[in-house]
């Protein structure tokens, strides 16, 4: 994120040095908000962590505004409570990790889904593969070692 921060090139290649010589097994996309933020105010532990922070948050709003939809409000609030206090979630929005940027991804594909149900309309069902494509490759490429 350093590298990014100080670099454009090594910004947009995902590159761990500014010189562009070293890359991340990861797709570039992953590190754009912290590199950002980072960029914007420095480097320190705060600027490296609220960009996941701020992705936790926008899941817990992209899942109560889904269940709202179909649901009651006092249902859409207790969806979005449990997506906040799940431990995997509290954790996962904690560190510096794709994960955030998948669950993220998700809960908006997940939206579209419903949304698509809704009015049965190709705009949001190809905004759902978007969404999907755009978000899946940011950490992927880690599971495939592991399987």
């Amino acid at each position: 994120m350093q590298a990014g921060s100080q670099s454009w090139k090594a910004f947009f290649f995902g590159a761990s040095d500014a010189a562009n010589a070293i890359t991340v097994d990861k797709t570039p996309a992953s590190l754009w908000p912290m590199a950002l933020s980072v960029r914007i105010f420095g480097l320190n532990s705060w600027a490296v962590l609220v960009p996941q922070a701020l992705m936790g948050v926008g899941a817990v709003a992209v899942v109560y505004a889904t269940v709202r939809r179909s649901f009651p409000a006092w249902a859409a609030l207790l969806a979005g409570t449990a997506m906040a206090v799940t431990p995997v979630a509290v954790l996962m929005f904690r560190f510096n990790n794709p994960d955030a940027l998948l669950v993220l991804s998700l809960t908006v594909a997940g939206y579209c889904v419903t949304r698509a149900r809704e009015r049965g309309s190709t705009r949001w069902r190809v905004r759902r593969g978007g969404t999907c494509g755009w978000g899946w490759p940011w950490r992927s490429q880690g599971w495939g070692r592991r399987w």
